[in-house]
Parts: structure tokens; sequence; C-alpha cells
């Protein structure tokens, strides 16, 4: 698992939304990227689930590949915020 702490004063934060701050997907999705150990050639999916707001940690997981997508889990404490698949260029079954 790994662990990124998003800043209170995150600059994504401003603009998005003002008075109800939340992280954009993009950004999380490029966390997530630059969680995964291996070279991607994207995301085959993703789905949001809750919103992510400024100070929370993101617990970032991976699972199995399935057709040369790794699956991933992103969590707020025990609340899941975000999953989908990453692709792997290097990895095919």
């Amino acid at each position: 698992m790994i662990c990124v702490d998003i800043p209170v004063d995150h600059p994504a934060f401003s603009g998005h939304f003002p008075g109800n701050p939340i992280l954009p997907g993009v950004c999380i999705l490029n966390y997530v990227a630059a969680a995964f150990e291996k070279p991607s050639d994207g995301f085959r999916s993703a789905k949001f689930l809750k919103p992510v707001r400024p100070g929370e940690t993101l617990q970032i997981t991976f699972g199995n590949i399935r057709r040369g997508a790794h699956s991933f889990m992103v969590k707020v404490a025990d609340s899941v915020v975000c999953e989908g698949q990453i692709i792997s260029v290097t990895d095919h079954d």
C-alpha cells in the first residue's frame, strides 16, 4: 500500500470547488500513476465513488493483472474513493 497525504493547500482546491473543496479525479489518477511501479499506458477504467477532501490521506493498492491491466483501489480511511484498472506496458496475458 502506498499512502499519499493530500495537502490542505493543494492548488486544485482553489478552483474545485470554492467553499466545498474536493480533489479532482484527474489528480487522484495522477497519484495512482505515480505510485504504479511499472511503465503504464494509461487507464482502462476508473470509477470515482466518494470525494477526497483537503488533508485526507490516500491509500493506494494494486491487485492482480488481467488482460494487460492491474486493478487498483484508492481508499481514504475505510472508504473506497476510486477504483479501476491501469494498463501495464510490460505485462500481457
